[in-house]
């Protein structure tokens, strides 16, 4: 299958579904921004009171990275399960399996042996940038703790290989692509639900199976792989509509209520009282999934909502959102960073520097990103497909 053969099939794809990613990649890189050039936005400190009253609108859901996050697991969870719950066939989750690790490897890997090439040019100015701006500590986390040790080429590869995809590999304050935090959880997660499917996915209580095990997440404090059961269970009421074309009878009111309230809870995670204000913080961890639910669940519903989410723009979102994610940290560090230092000792203003570095990362980004999508994501689709069809002894496959 060559690359033009991809391109039409992932064409095929739930589209509105990838633009939703793509949204939730942009937000988190304006989160990530946020965190370098601006970080009085995500700590709340000395910010007025309207600052907050707005940011506590769904309006911050555009700079929520830590939100955009659990929409990517409750999307993997449906995305994951609709082929099965569409055919109704076990093959088809041993054939999605087959295929997952190679399909997350290869990008991680090139995101981090690229990190680590800009490592050895020392093309990184982030320590530099923080010096500039005279963070406090704790408001500097975000710059300071990256790109500070030397790795080998060695480290870089098994880190990209394996030790992005396992908890006890991977380290937050040794890795060269902090963005891959989410890779164990997306491993453990895509698990999860292969598993679910196969075991259970054709039982008639099978919801009841869904809650046992989320409800067993949620005690042992795993609040993401709750997203992606409950994705999954949101898949399996879906094409439950789906098959009887109970969809078209639904009230065009439903879904867009439940996006409405998935945006007004979604936006107000960031103001709610911590745990030591009185609430749990084991209720607020899991909490996000339902804000999440609501958002994905609106749009699925909704023909409307899912044309809306259809346009070229969305539509070029959607494909280039791994790659956005994955290689955005390197460029805010490298590029953002050198240029925002390289203004501010021309004796420009913080505030404009602030705005032209960060317009410079977003524009590096999205040529980038696209031209990734071509030189390795759908490629990386043709690697998982023969990797697949290796270990399912030539089995026909369809590409993910």
């Amino acid at each position: 299958m060559n690359i033009n053969t991809l391109e039409q099939n992932r064409g095929r794809r739930l589209i509105y579904l990838e633009a939703i990613r793509g949204i939730a990649a942009l937000s988190v890189v304006l989160s990530h921004l946020g965190f370098t050039f601006a970080p009085v936005v995500q700590t709340r400190l000395n910010l007025p009171v309207s600052g907050r009253v707005l940011l506590a609108t769904p309006l911050s859901l555009i700079i929520n990275g830590q939100f955009a996050v659990r929409i990517f697991f409750v999307l993997s969870g449906f995305v994951l399960s609709l082929s099965y719950f569409r055919q109704k066939k076990v093959q088809v989750v041993t054939q999605a399996a087959s295929r997952r690790y190679p399909r997350l490897m290869l990008p991680a890997l090139t995101s981090v042996m690229f990190a680590w090439l800009l490592l050895k040019l020392g093309w990184y100015w982030n320590v530099e940038a923080v010096a500039i701006l005279q963070q406090a500590p704790a408001n500097s986390f975000w710059l300071l703790h990256w790109f500070r040790r030397d790795r080998s080429f060695l480290d870089a590869l098994r880190e990209g290989t394996y030790g992005t995809f396992f908890f006890f590999s991977f380290s937050p304050a040794r890795t060269l692509n902090a963005s891959l935090w989410t890779m164990p959880w997306e491993w453990a997660g895509s698990l999860i639900v292969f598993s679910l499917l196969a075991l259970f996915g054709s039982l008639q209580r099978r919801f009841c199976i869904y809650a046992i095990v989320a409800i067993a997440f949620y005690a042992m404090q795993w609040p993401f792989l709750v997203d992606f059961v409950a994705g999954l269970a949101l898949c399996d009421v879906f094409t439950r509509f789906e098959h009887v074309g109970s969809e078209k009878s639904l009230s065009p009111l439903w879904p867009a209520g439940a996006l409405v309230a998935g945006l007004i809870l979604g936006g107000l995670l960031t103001e709610w009282p911590s745990s030591n204000q009185g609430f749990s913080s084991y209720f607020i961890s899991c909490w996000p999934t339902v804000p999440a639910v609501l958002i994905i669940g609106g749009v699925t519903f909704s023909r409307k909502l899912q044309r809306a989410l259809e346009g070229r723009v969305m539509s070029f979102l959607g494909k280039i959102s791994f790659p956005l994610y994955l290689f955005h940290l390197s460029i805010i560090c490298s590029a953002g960073c050198g240029l925002y230092v390289w203004l501010r000792h021309s004796a420009m203003s913080h505030v404009f520097s602030a705005l032209i570095s960060s317009a410079l990362c977003i524009s590096i980004l999205l040529v980038l990103a696209w031209g990734l999508y071509f030189v390795l994501e759908l490629p990386s689709l043709r690697f998982a497909r023969r990797i697949g069809q290796w270990l399912m002894r030539g089995e026909k496959l369809h590409p993910k």
